[in-house]
């Protein structure tokens, strides 16, 4: 996996099936806890809540879990992490692993110290020792991360 918060120490995102909707982004997915699948969860992108197809007694064991996180801190607002905004941040990573996942087929991918958040720098060149030494050589004492290691 990748250690850019891809994966919840609890829960875990599968089978994800993103589209367009009526207003907007929707997607489709398999809800695994502690590895084992619990249901699937559906969000038809027509304006409404999420929609939780889950085991028996999931949902509550979901809801007491989504509690305990941190509150997200928007401007003057401080909103609390329900269900709805858990999954989509999982669905969310989830599909940013699979387009750093492309991306680092047949090039390097890195960023620095500075560059702005979801920005990355590209060499055009497989992933490899070579490359790894230049880029730690050049950008030494900068922060450097390179995406292709983070991806297993």
């Amino acid at each position: 996996m990748i250690t850019l918060g891809v994966k919840d120490m609890e829960y875990t995102v599968k089978n994800v099936k993103s589209f367009q909707g009526m207003e907007g982004y929707g997607f489709s997915c398999s809800l695994y806890r502690k590895g084992m699948k619990i249901g699937t969860v559906t969000d038809t992108a027509s304006g409404g809540m999420i929609d939780f197809y889950l085991n028996e007694g999931e949902k509550g064991v979901l809801d007491t879990y989504c509690s305990t996180l941190p509150v997200r801190k928007i401007k003057e607002m401080t909103i609390p992490t329900d269900c709805d905004i858990f999954i989509s941040g999982l669905v969310e990573k989830w599909e940013k692993l699979k387009q750093y996942t492309r991306w680092c087929k047949k090039q390097t991918i890195f960023r620095v110290d500075g560059d702005k958040k979801d920005e990355y720098r590209v060499i055009s060149k497989f992933y490899d020792d070579k490359v790894k030494n230049h880029l730690e050589k050049k950008y030494k004492d900068k922060g450097l991360v390179i995406v292709n290691e983070l991806i297993k």
